[in-house]
């Protein structure tokens, strides 16, 4: 046999349907992109934003593009002008400033040594 239900005031009800929607919140902010698609895979190497403009136009002046057009056959990680950052870092070239990709690629590619 079920118990009767308690009746429980408007005050109360609110009082439950804050605390419980609050952890609901909490938990989409701690877990909720997970398995979504929302991680970033590692450091933004794209960012130029601590550039000077003169930094910038020799980027682009350069052809710098995130992601190389011939694939692993020619991108930073395998240029003798790229050096590798730390394990999640990004790299750094003597030709392009700033933060450089390892997938990245510019018109001034030459094959390691």
């Amino acid at each position: 046999m079920l118990a009767p239900m308690k009746k429980i005031s408007r005050r109360e009800l609110l009082r439950r349907s804050a605390t419980f929607g609050a952890a609901g919140i909490g938990l989409v902010v701690l877990g909720g992109s997970s398995g979504c698609g929302g991680e970033e895979e590692g450091p933004n190497c794209n960012d130029t934003s601590g550039l000077t403009p003169q930094q910038q136009s020799t980027r682009s002046s350069l052809g710098y593009v995130a992601q190389s057009p011939h694939g692993a056959q020619k991108n930073c990680a395998n240029c003798n002008f790229y050096t590798a950052g730390g394990a999640n870092q990004c790299g750094s070239c003597t030709l392009v400033p700033g933060k450089i990709d390892p997938n990245a690629y510019c018109n001034s590619w030459a094959a390691k040594a």
